[in-house]
């Protein structure tokens, strides 16, 4: 069978306008108290949306994203009953005032990748209750479960236990290999990699210019779930695929990098699924037979379901449990997910319609791109198997306690031990 092959690395950013445009609301940063400077019109409601921000002193239009500055400016120019208003957060303190003063309604959570570890965790926040299963809105017929990608909902729920979030747009991250030592088909497990790790020649190297914390932390946003149900509020790391991940990170890797690491020839890099161009465009296709190269996956868990692939979500929004104005963030939310908003994304659409006129838009365009090889490629993103967790709490305490095992100070089973206890505790917190 034909494989779509993906060729070079790219990294996804999103752009912030550059020009303030007047019709977006603006505000002094981090909540409640500010909210009174802001400009509204007064026959409008106000509906507040809380956005991510690295440092306080950034202003709004620095932290919010282009994508949804547009959307925000669009659905306010055209809204005669509703306003929304962004809000900075800089801390999960921030936001947790924002949420018990009612002084916030919807949640940007930013992309699901570029999550920083000490900020807020949606998985926590649905698991405590802050935040509406947006399946419970279907009685207004917008957010229908039924409009979205299947693998949006299901990889939703096995992440936060329901419908909590939804992105404005996603792409997908896959690990592509050498099929000589990877073989041509996706999904493989921590055993695999493991015993392909000892196949190589002495000048390749498995993943280039990577330390063994490096490579643990990028295993963890894809897998951490594996170990982790925060639905049912159970953890396991004292398992044998948890030691081989750390096994795998302390003899495949280094501790440290070198000049000379950046030049060896490695087995697998990461690529982006990011966009219908970047899936079925002439520059990335070829065959498994004149490449030599296979999108193999992230490693699965014995029994997992998916291929590997993991989804990134961008911009991802909830509503607050606690909203006083749910009929306006509604309305929003009906309007950013329309079919006028979401025909222009640059990267996926979470709707199932509008992901769908995109690939059969560019194969009427395409004279290369064949029926087969299209269907094979969007296979990439109905089968993925997890969403992108970005250092998120638990996969920092893994990351902290594995250096011990690392450095040779503790067994892995000891590490495991301390892990499975801090988690657990961490867990009991939450909760």
């Amino acid at each position: 069978m034909k494989q779509i092959m993906l060729f070079g690395l790219m990294l996804i950013m999103l752009v912030g306008c550059g020009q303030q445009n007047t019709n977006m609301p603006t505000t002094v940063q981090n909540g409640p108290s500010q909210m009174g400077d802001t400009a509204l019109s007064n026959d409008k409601q106000t509906v507040t949306i809380a956005i991510p921000a690295i440092d306080e002193n950034m202003d709004i239009e620095s932290s919010i994203s282009g994508e949804l500055y547009d959307i925000i400016t669009k659905y306010n120019n055209q809204s005669n009953l509703y306003q929304i208003v962004p809000v900075m957060y800089t801390s999960e303190t921030a936001l947790q005032l924002m949420i018990s003063s009612k002084a916030v309604d919807i949640i940007n959570w930013g992309d699901s990748i570029l999550q920083q570890s000490d900020g807020p965790n949606a998985q926590i926040y649905a698991a405590k209750g802050y935040l509406i299963d947006l399946e419970s809105l279907s009685k207004y017929n917008v957010i229908n479960g039924s409009e979205l990608l299947d693998v949006i909902v299901d990889l939703e729920k096995d992440t936060y236990g329901g419908l909590y979030t939804l992105p404005l747009s996603f792409y997908g991250r896959t690990l592509i290999g050498k099929t000589k030592y990877v073989g041509y088909q996706s999904g493989w497990t921590l055993s695999d990699v493991i015993n392909v790790s000892k196949k190589l020649p002495e000048d390749m190297v498995l993943y280039s210019a990577i330390t063994k914390s490096q490579f643990l932390e990028l295993m963890l946003d894809c897998i951490i779930n594996d170990f982790v149900d925060l639905k049912a509020k159970t953890i396991d790391f004292h398992n044998s695929e948890f030691y081989e991940l750390l096994e795998l990170c302390n003899n495949c890797f280094p501790g440290k990098l070198s000049d000379d690491m950046y030049s060896t020839e490695a087995l697998l890099y990461v690529a982006p699924l990011q966009e219908c161009a970047g899936i079925f465009g002439e520059s990335v296709l070829a065959t498994a037979d004149e490449s030599g190269i296979c999108a193999i996956g992230y490693p699965l868990r014995e029994g997992a379901k998916g291929n590997g692939v993991n989804l990134v979500f961008v911009n991802e929004l909830s509503i607050c449990s606690n909203s006083e104005h749910l009929e306006g963030t509604i309305d929003f939310l009906s309007y950013a997910f329309s079919t006028e908003i979401q025909k222009s994304n640059f990267m996926f659409s979470p709707v199932q319609s509008i992901f769908e006129d995109r690939e059969k838009e560019y194969l009427s365009k395409s004279s290369t791109c064949t029926k087969e090889l299209s269907d094979e490629a969007v296979g990439y993103i109905y089968n993925a198997s997890s969403i992108a967790m970005r250092r998120s709490p638990i996969s920092m305490i893994v990351l902290e306690e594995a250096e011990a095992f690392f450095n040779g100070d503790k067994t892995v089973e000891e590490v495991a031990d301390i892990i499975q206890s801090r988690s657990e505790i961490f867990l009991n917190e939450q909760y």
